[in-house]
């Protein structure tokens, strides 16, 4: 007699495994996998959340600037610099007079060398209070805008 599929799949005969007992109950195997997965799943999901965290952090910030915000300078500045926790990718700057206004023209191209940009002062600036607006984009794509404020209050003559 030949035998059937069903009698082929009943014996389980394996190449080399005639000494091991291989009748594992399908509900057997269930629970230890659910496990694993389980535990996979939340070492997956820790990882990943630390991952997130750290890239989070990795954004450039501002860790310096000249004229070092809320400062109050004796004259116009020559040049304003900013420093970064990274290396900027490009750069937007406006300048700002107190009341919000843009002020044109006083400020030069913004040269990126490393993790800082110089913006060049090219016009004189008055006696008040100026807030400088950067964006920049990282070199990760994210962009990370902020802003300093200082007031420029020259010197009055020594009276004589």
């Amino acid at each position: 007699m030949g035998s059937s599929p069903a009698d082929a799949d009943s014996s389980r005969s394996y190449a080399g495994a005639e000494e091991y007992d291989f009748d594992i109950q399908e509900k057997d195997m269930k629970t230890p996998v659910k496990k694993y997965l389980l535990v996979l799943g939340l070492v997956t999901a820790a990882v990943m959340g630390i991952d997130a965290h750290h890239a989070a952090d990795a954004h450039d910030a501002l860790v310096k600037s000249t004229p070092a915000n809320g400062s109050v300078i004796p004259a116009s500045p020559e040049t304003i610099a900013l420093k970064f926790s990274g290396k900027p990718a490009a750069v937007i700057v406006h300048l700002l007079g107190g009341e919000g206004e843009e002020i044109a023209d006083v400020l030069g191209e913004p040269m990126i060398d490393g993790k800082s940009i110089n913006i060049p002062v090219t016009g004189p600036m008055r006696d008040g209070d100026y807030r400088l607006t950067f964006r920049i984009s990282s070199r990760d794509a994210h962009t990370v805008e902020g802003a300093i404020k200082f007031t420029v209050q020259h010197a009055e003559p020594a009276a004589q």
